[in-house]
C-alpha cells in the first residue's frame, strides 16, 4: 500500500481515512491479536495433610489444606512506535509504526531482567518514517515481549468449635516468591524517560491476605 498520506497539494489520498484499516489498506490491520499468548502453561495441586494420633499433633498441624497454581506465559506482541507525529496528521500517533530495517530486533540473549535492555537499540534495526509517511513496513504487534510467570498458593484449616459451629482461617500469597516479572519494554523511539526497548516496569510483587470465617 501507498505510505504517505498526503498528496502534493495537501490533501488526503484515496482511501486513507485514518491509521487504521480502510478500504484501500484493510492489510495495515492484518496483525497479532495484543492479548494473544502462544504458549500457556498451568499446574495446579492440593494437598491434605493427615490427621495424626497424638493429640497434640492433631490440634496443631492436621487437616491444613494447602494449594499451589504455577502459571508460566510466553510474551504479548507489542509495536514499536515512531515516536511522535510523524506522519504530520494533527497529533494522533496511534498507529504510526517504527521503520523496520532488520530482523534482528531483540538484544542478544533476550534479557529481561530489571532494566534490562530487550530490544536491540541499534539505529540499524529502527528507525522513524519520513515526515508525512507511515511505515513502508506498517505491521503492528508484531514482535514478541518477555515471557512471565507467577506461582500462587493458600493454605486453609477448619476447627470444629461445637456443634453446628466452625472456624475457617486461610492465608493466600499471590507472587508467594516476591519474584521480579517484567512487563514489555519502552517502545518509543523518542522518549526520554524510557529509553528505547529498555525494560522498565514489573508485574505486582508479593500479595499476602488472611481470612477468619466463623460458621453458626
Amino acid at each position: 500500500p501507498l505510505t504517505a498520506f498526503f498528496d502534493a497539494n495537501g490533501n488526503w489520498l484515496r482511501g486513507v481515512t485514518s491509521l487504521t484499516a480502510s478500504p484501500a489498506h484493510r492489510q495495515w490491520n492484518r496483525t497479532n491479536c495484543g492479548t494473544d499468548r502462544r504458549q500457556i502453561f498451568t499446574s495446579t495441586g492440593v494437598a491434605l495433610i493427615p490427621r495424626f494420633e497424638n493429640k497434640l499433633l492433631r490440634w496443631v498441624i492436621s487437616d491444613w489444606s494447602a494449594s499451589s497454581i504455577f502459571q508460566y506465559r510466553t510474551g504479548s506482541y507489542l509495536s514499536v512506535a515512531s515516536g511522535g507525529d510523524v506522519a504530520l496528521i494533527g497529533g494522533s500517533t496511534g498507529g504510526q509504526t517504527a521503520v523496520q530495517l532488520s530482523s534482528d530486533v531483540y538484544a542478544p540473549g533476550r534479557p529481561s531482567g530489571p532494566r534490562a535492555q530487550y530490544l536491540n537499540p541499534s539505529t540499524n534495526v529502527f528507525t522513524p518514517p519520513q515526515n508525512g509517511f507511515l511505515s513502508p513496513n506498517h505491521g503492528i504487534r508484531n514482535i514478541e515481549g518477555p515471557p512471565t510467570w507467577q506461582w500462587d498458593a493458600s493454605i486453609s484449616r477448619t476447627f470444629d468449635v461445637r456443634e453446628g459451629q466452625r472456624l475457617e482461617f486461610r492465608v493466600e500469597g499471590y507472587n508467594v516468591t516476591n519474584s521480579f516479572r517484567p512487563q514489555n519494554p519502552s517502545t518509543s523511539l523518542t522518549s526520554t524517560t524510557n529509553p528505547f526497548g529498555v525494560i522498565n516496569s514489573a508485574a505486582a510483587s508479593r500479595d499476602v491476605q488472611f481470612a477468619i470465617k466463623y460458621v453458626f
